[in-house]
């Protein structure tokens, strides 16, 4: 102050600033440092301003190390190393305003000082934890569409960094939770195809299919299903949950071929299967695909008729008769109530109807009148033997009444055998005439 303009003046002061940083006396080095600067530019002594400007860091003057920072990287002097050291001095000095402001509950203030960061300094390796801290307090206080901004551009800005599928599940939840489900969706699939971590990979797949379900995207479930049992084969019961849920939307889609081919897998994984890995659910979901393989077969065996040659069409008949009643009987073993009683009405029903298949195929050409008394007696002695055993089968569900049980499948079996056995089925009740003692 003595000497202002000696030579020696700008040394000491530098040197002085120095000594009193080094000794964390950061306002003594303040006021050196303003000493120099009282009629210069901060950027004729870049050392100088930027002891200054990190005493003001250190006395937790966040805002006032952020604007000398700021002027500090105006210079175009600065060195690669230099320019890396401020922005990085910059993005710390803003980040430490928004710690601040969010100790002291001010979120919206908060939120801006993390995310601005990105705006200002990207580059600075602060950076992307500010704007993922940013993310982070939206998402918490359930600004759904402010995170939704700072996630994209996080995606945008730091496409390899560590944090992108936390990100990305973040994005998620935004979209969910704005009721934005098939971007939602479509998020998990990025986070199924990014994530290294196979149990985050399958539930993000399973996550997006289901949406893409819940959405009406048949398409696009189908696609996500298709993907996940393709993947992941592992826990058995969502596997078979993912194939059933494949068939069911394949019926959706109009496509019975595909929806059986589904159905095959799921019995073929069933058998492939232990036994302690099958659980009650899984068990249902079996015996509904061989129900409804056997609906399929049953439909080419009502679609067949018996006609000349009988030989010919009888074994195509017969064979589709066997196969359908396999299935059906495959789907009774899993024991579930409504399956079993369908199962076993069907088969009953079928052998009713190839016995009446028998009775009402073609005759043969040429035959004479006796002839043709003995071929339907033939004909006869074949069907109503099948007749009988269509009986046996609605018995069998009738049954099932001693046990407590009864639905639709029971009640049909019984209108059933009232048509083909009314002597037993149709009898009325005998009502016993009432005499009163007192008469």
């Amino acid at each position: 102050q003595q000497y202002p303009d000696s030579k020696r003046t700008q040394q000491l002061i530098k040197h002085a600033a120095e000594l009193a940083f080094k000794t964390g006396k950061y306002k003594n080095t303040i006021e050196l440092a303003d000493i120099k600067f009282a009629n210069k530019s901060l950027l004729s002594d870049i050392y100088l301003a930027n002891l200054k400007s990190e005493s003001y860091f250190n006395l937790n003057d966040f805002v006032e190390a952020e604007s000398l920072y700021s002027q500090l990287l105006k210079s175009t002097l600065l060195s690669a190393r230099q320019k890396t050291s401020f922005a990085d001095k910059l993005a710390l000095s803003i980040y430490k305003q928004a710690e601040h402001a969010k100790q002291n509950k001010r979120t919206s203030q908060a939120i801006n000082h993390y995310s601005r960061i990105s705006k200002l300094i990207p580059s600075s390796t602060i950076a992307p934890t500010g704007l993922y801290d940013a993310i982070a307090l939206n998402i918490q206080h359930k600004q759904w569409n402010s995170a939704i901004a700072d996630i994209k551009r996080f995606q945008q800005l730091y496409p390899q960094h560590k944090l992108q599928t936390d990100v990305s599940k973040k994005l998620s939840v935004a979209y969910l939770s704005s009721n934005q489900g098939i971007k939602a969706a479509r998020e998990f699939e990025k986070i199924s195809s990014m994530s290294n971590d196979v149990s985050v990979k399958s539930a993000a797949l399973w996550q997006a299919a289901e949406l893409y379900e819940e959405k009406n995207k048949l398409k696009e479930a189908i696609r996500s299903y298709t993907e996940f049992v393709r993947l992941y084969n592992k826990p058995y019961s969502q596997y078979i949950e993912a194939l059933n849920k494949l068939s069911d939307l394949a019926q959706k889609t109009g496509s019975k071929l595909k929806s059986n081919n589904w159905h095959k897998k799921i019995v073929k994984a069933d058998k492939n299967a232990l036994n302690n890995m099958k659980t009650e659910r899984t068990k249902y979901i079996v015996s509904l695909a061989y129900l409804n393989l056997a609906r399929s077969e049953r439909g080419s065996f009502d679609s067949l008729r018996l006609t000349l040659p009988l030989k010919k069409s009888l074994k195509k008949k017969k064979s589709a008769m066997q196969s359908a009643v396999k299935l059906y009987g495959l789907a009774s073993l899993y024991k579930d109530y409504d399956a079993t009683t369908e199962a076993t009405f069907s088969i009953a029903t079928i052998y009713k109807d190839f016995s009446k298949a028998l009775l009402d195929s073609d005759r043969p050409t040429g035959l004479n009148s006796e002839e043709l008394d003995q071929y339907e007696i033939l004909l006869e002695d074949r069907a109503f033997p099948f007749e009988d055993k269509s009986i046996e089968f609605f018995e069998i569900n009738l049954a099932r009444i001693q046990q407590g049980n009864f639905n639709d499948w029971i009640e049909k079996s019984q209108l059933k055998l009232i048509e083909l056995f009314p002597v037993r089925y149709n009898r009325k009740p005998k009502q016993d005439e009432y005499i009163s003692e007192y008469q």
